[in-house]
Order: C-alpha cells, then sequence, then structure tokens
C-alpha cells in the first residue's frame, strides 16, 4: 500500500480479528476504516484494484463429499474470508 493511503474493509473476519504492521501502518500513514455497504462505483474500483494485480483472492476447493467438515469450519471460522463447496463431475455416486 502507498504512503497515506487507505484501507478499507469491506467484509467481516470470522475470527473477529485482523493483524496488522503496527509500524509500517503509523509510520506511513495509513487510514484503516471499514465499510459495512458500498455503492457500484466502490465495487467497480475494487474490480479496477484486482485486474490491476493489487488484491489477491484465497480459495480453496473442497470435494463435494466434505461438504459437512466444510459447513463445520466455517461455522468454528476455521475458514479465511469466504468459502463454497462445488459439486463436479468426480465427486458424483453412482449406484
Amino acid at each position: 500500500m502507498r504512503r497515506r493511503g487507505t484501507l478499507v474493509f469491506v467484509a467481516l473476519p470470522a475470527d473477529n480479528e485482523v493483524k496488522l504492521p503496527i509500524f509500517e501502518t503509523v509510520l506511513n500513514g495509513i487510514t484503516v476504516v471499514g465499510s459495512i455497504v458500498g455503492t457500484r462505483t466502490d465495487l467497480r474500483e475494487v474490480f479496477e484494484l484486482h485486474a490491476a494485480g493489487k488484491t489477491k483472492v484465497i480459495r480453496e476447493l473442497r470435494p463435494l463429499a466434505r461438504v459437512n467438515e466444510s459447513i463445520a469450519d466455517v461455522e468454528a471460522g476455521r475458514i479465511a474470508g469466504e468459502g463454497s463447496v462445488r459439486a463436479v463431475a468426480g465427486d458424483m455416486m453412482h449406484t
């Protein structure tokens, strides 16, 4: 993040905590704010940042057979961000 930049949290972490490097945050004059809502312009800007390679998506693919475990992990806050389970051809049981 550039000096005097603004970090905007637009989602809530599962564990209710965020770890920030305090020295870099203070010395570089970084502003940290939270937003529960956003405008279409905000969303467009987020997509532009991602297209420019300035954001990172963390994702984990799990097979359908692990759906119950995945739900338990979400409820227990063991998944960073958001998760989804997708059924793919190899996951389907044939009877």
